[in-house]
């Protein structure tokens, strides 16, 4: 359980790991990836899979197809902002009636802002009222019993086409 969300280069998140109920560390859920763009990640712990597809996406063309993804046969939503400042959902799950592992890929849409995790509510609420994505999981850390402070951020390093992007 998880606060993520993005809003104008911003990718923010709460600091709660937590198994069977009980926090079991506290640390950042967003990372950078090696081509430049933002990963945040909600669901199973060990999205490595998922960080192995999307590590050198720059670009939309240069995304896995829903097929590939799903073939990771994990429970995981996230958050992917490329180095251009375009952000995207990324979801794959198990349906309940069915066998197979789904996954979907689509743009973050005409509001601008996205959020992921179980405080995912609170902070597109906070967003759509004109908070930032760091405030915004701030107050999901209030009302969302599975996400807590400290709140981490990352900013999205957008460049030029055919810059290359370092750490």
């Amino acid at each position: 359980m998880t606060t993520i969300a993005f809003r104008d280069g911003i990718m923010a998140c709460d600091s709660c790991w937590a198994d069977r109920g009980c926090q079991v560390t506290s640390q950042t859920k967003i990372l950078r990836l090696k081509s430049g763009a933002l990963w945040g990640g909600a669901g199973d712990a060990d999205d490595r899979a998922v960080i192995a597809l999307l590590d050198n996406v720059k670009t939309f063309k240069q995304m896995p197809s829903a097929r590939q993804l799903s073939e990771i046969a994990a429970d995981i939503c996230g958050i992917l902002a490329l180095p251009s400042g375009d952000a995207y959902s990324v979801d794959i799950e198990k349906h309940e009636a069915a066998t197979a592992w789904s996954a979907q890929l689509f743009p973050v849409g005409r509001y601008g802002y996205i959020a992921c995790g179980s405080g995912r509510d609170f902070a597109l609420g906070a967003m759509a009222s004109g908070k930032t994505a760091l405030e915004a999981v701030n107050i999901a850390c209030k009302f969302d019993i599975h996400s807590r402070p400290p709140v981490h951020q990352l900013v999205i390093r957008t460049v030029a086409k055919g810059t290359k992007v370092g750490k």
